[in-house]
């Protein structure tokens, strides 16, 4: 068996897939099964799209979705429930100035105050799949999105290339695993610490791993500096002394929607709320130092 790996730009971040496998000549079809499959996530859900089934719902409120879609927001509903509301696909970014992709350069913009709409169970869907949302809300599955793929690209190779003994799925630092390497160890991947530089190793063996942090997709508003993680009751970035919460959980899912609740919880309170799941987790503190269950 051989690891082959591939690279591509896909959702606005770097993704790369490896393979161990019997040849190149398979792994190269795995690869670009998985890259249809990750444009094609893209072009649902992009808000950046203008054309995104995600950007036509927010614009009309209304719209008949596809399946994928369909599940996305019936994974994202579950979570803002057992999140008890620290992910929210109702939160919206856009209003902090994030208005752009970071290819583009989201930098200027003004942050727009006025309170809106995140109440989840006002989202209807109706039996033909058509999703109707309420008055100014807009929805944004960017919170789970690249955990969610990589888990379902990862058991998409488990069924579909029995061949396969290991592979990694990675969405920009959000990914998922199975098997393992050529040489039959763990993958073994690297958490960075934005305080002291260095990196953590940590083994990532049949689940996933997602990183959110404060100190990475920031910008520049007429209000202050402002970065992608927003507090669903405040509106605002939360205030935290935690500048990068890393989970692993079996779904990637579950994993990337927990972030949230270290960054945006006191530590107290988001230790209630994770003590009833069956995840590990490595926070970065303003000081460096490091909280794990992990290491």
């Amino acid at each position: 068996m051989n690891e082959y790996a591939y690279a591509r730009r896909y959702m606005g971040t770097d993704v790369s897939l490896s393979f161990v496998v019997p040849t190149e000549a398979l792994a190269l079809t795995m690869a670009e099964d998985l890259f249809r499959s990750i444009a094609r996530y893209e072009s649902l859900f992009s808000r950046f799209l203008p054309e995104s089934e995600l950007s036509r719902l927010n614009r009309s409120k209304a719209a008949r979705v596809s399946r994928e879609f369909e599940a996305v927001l019936r994974r994202s509903t579950d979570l803002v429930h057992r999140t008890e509301n620290a992910f929210n696909p109702l939160v919206q970014v856009a209003r902090l100035g994030y208005v752009r992709s970071f290819a583009e350069g989201p930098r200027g913009a003004t942050v727009d105050a006025t309170p809106y709409d995140t109440d989840i169970t006002a989202v209807g869907v109706d039996t033909d799949g058509t999703v109707r949302l309420r008055g100014a809300q807009n929805l944004d599955f960017g919170g789970i999105l690249k955990g969610y793929l990589a888990s379902l690209l990862v058991r998409h190779v488990q069924g579909e290339y029995p061949a396969c003994t290991g592979a990694i799925v990675n969405l920009g630092g959000d990914l998922a695993t199975f098997g393992r390497d050529a040489d039959g160890k763990p993958f073994v991947f690297e958490v960075y610490n934005p305080v002291t530089g260095h990196d953590l190793p940590l083994t990532v063996e049949n689940s996933a791993l997602a990183t959110s942090g404060t100190y990475a997709r920031s910008w520049e508003t007429k209000q202050g500096r402002r970065h992608h993680i927003v507090d669903s009751k405040t509106r605002e970035n939360p205030r935290t002394n935690i500048v990068s919460a890393t989970v692993v959980h079996e779904d990637g899912a579950v994993a990337e929607a927990f972030t949230k609740v270290f960054i945006s919880r006191p530590f107290d309170e988001a230790m209630r709320i994770v003590g009833k799941e069956p995840l590990g987790f490595l926070l970065i503190l303003v000081n460096g130092s490091v909280v794990s269950s992990l290491v």
